[in-house]
């Protein structure tokens, strides 16, 4: 059985580690909004965010003006990190803005994370299954004249008519069962 332990430590430092802590502290907190600010308005003007390497870059930019001098006396390496959280937090919130989530069957209409709009369920399926009858009418007939669409493994098969628009009908062998494909 795996046991999971847990360590607690308190450290105890003198007035002048209290003040290089809090000024790491401050100077991180800092650097990590003034990089946020950065990125969402170029997101909101250019509509792309900057990536990490960027904002580095312009890290040590600012560091070198003399408003943000006081930023030379503290360790890179916390400021970095705060960058590097920054960027993962990017990376996440966009990343779960993309997911698409299962919807029932009941819901007939979803909405676009990314930009509101409201999407009838029945005509997106619509074009989804011309878009795939097409596809396997570019692909070409067999000398039987059906279009073997192999869905998966099952037992199941069946063979089903289907009119694409006027005057436009294929004949698709649907089977499931890959050994008889």
């Amino acid at each position: 059985m795996k046991q999971l332990r847990g360590f607690k430590y308190r450290i105890k430092v003198n007035d002048s580690q209290r003040l290089q802590l809090a000024q790491t502290f401050g100077s991180v907190r800092f650097v990590f909004n003034w990089a946020l600010n950065l990125r969402s308005a170029s997101y909101k003007e250019k509509g792309q965010s900057i990536s990490y390497n960027q904002t580095s870059k312009l890290l040590t930019a600012l560091k070198k003006q003399e408003e943000t001098a006081w930023l030379k006396d503290i360790s890179s390496v916390p400021l970095q990190q705060g960058l590097k959280h920054l960027d993962r937090a990017f990376k996440n919130f966009f990343k779960q803005q993309n997911k698409i989530k299962k919807l029932p069957l009941s819901v007939r209409e979803w909405e676009c994370n990314g930009c509101g709009k409201l999407n009838p369920r029945d005509k997106n399926a619509a074009l989804n299954i011309l878009g795939a009858g097409l596809a396997l009418l570019a692909r070409g007939v067999s000398n039987d004249g059906e279009l073997p669409i192999n869905l998966g493994n099952s037992s199941y098969d069946t063979t089903k008519r289907e009119s694409l628009s006027e005057g436009v009908s294929f004949r698709a062998s649907f089977n499931f069962d890959e050994t008889r494909a």
